[in-house]
């Protein structure tokens, strides 16, 4: 079909393979508000002010291209698809988990989703190295590398651990109990990269040792750990209790 000069411009959405994508989703995203779907050819009209669209269908990546006067292509991406199981304790009354994709290198999760009898699907994700996270309400996480994800179908699986608490004492240079001191939990390094990980969630406030030097950790129980007080409050030395 051919433009009509300052009515209207021609876009084409393609899939993966280059054939045509019928009902795929095409919004301006640079110029007037502008939504539709393309037919069996698949082919949209948008208006000849807009200057930038993206086009989007159902399990396959956005596209988005600089519109030109005539005819404009827009190619849809193939993504990655992740799916797995999580294995979780049985005592989970109460708190509720959700699973994370997260991009290496970026804060912002690239997916999330509750779990649900511990599977999880994600059907739309940009090829890339991942971090796989499962993140519970009370304020513990568990994770694992997953390494590079590329355009295809990919399986993974977390085994849940629950934390283990340690208390201890902490004294200042004078063998006094020191209060008020942060503390940090330090795992050694040598874990295999695809190994699981967990420890308490970033947003979850720090350990802090109570008015008489005491205080309570969560701790990782399959990883080799030290407690030791923050560098703002050495020298200090950190006594655990006997298990």
């Amino acid at each position: 079909m051919l433009a009509v000069a300052g009515l209207a411009l021609d876009l084409i959405v393609l899939g993966p393979d280059g054939a045509p994508a019928s009902e795929a989703a095409v919004s301006c995203t640079r110029g007037p508000a502008a939504l539709v779907l393309t037919d069996a050819q698949g082919h949209a009209t948008l208006p000849a002010d807009c200057r930038e669209a993206t086009c989007m269908r159902g399990g396959l990546l956005p596209g988005v291209v600089a519109l030109q006067p005539g005819s404009s292509t827009c190619t849809l991406g193939s993504p990655a698809i992740l799916h797995g199981a999580v294995t979780l304790p049985s005592d989970r009354e109460g708190v509720l988990y959700r699973v994370i994709a997260r991009e290496a290198g970026r804060w912002q999760p690239a997916a999330s989703a509750a779990l649900d009898d511990g599977r999880f699907w994600f059907d739309a994700l940009h090829p890339g190295t991942y971090l796989l996270e499962v993140a519970r309400t009370d304020g513990w996480d568990c994770s694992r590398e997953l390494g590079p994800l590329e355009s295809s179908e990919h399986e993974a699986t977390l085994a849940w651990r629950n934390p283990s608490l340690v208390s201890g004492l902490v004294r200042d240079a004078k063998g006094r109990p020191f209060p008020k001191v942060l503390l940090q939990v330090e795992y050694e390094d040598g874990e295999r990269p695809d190994s699981v990980r967990c420890a308490p969630d970033r947003e979850v406030l720090d350990v802090v040792s109570d008015r008489e030097g005491r205080f309570t950790a969560r701790v990782d129980p399959a990883r080799t750990f030290r407690i030791v007080a923050h560098r703002a409050w050495q020298p200090a030395t950190v006594e655990l209790d006997a298990p």
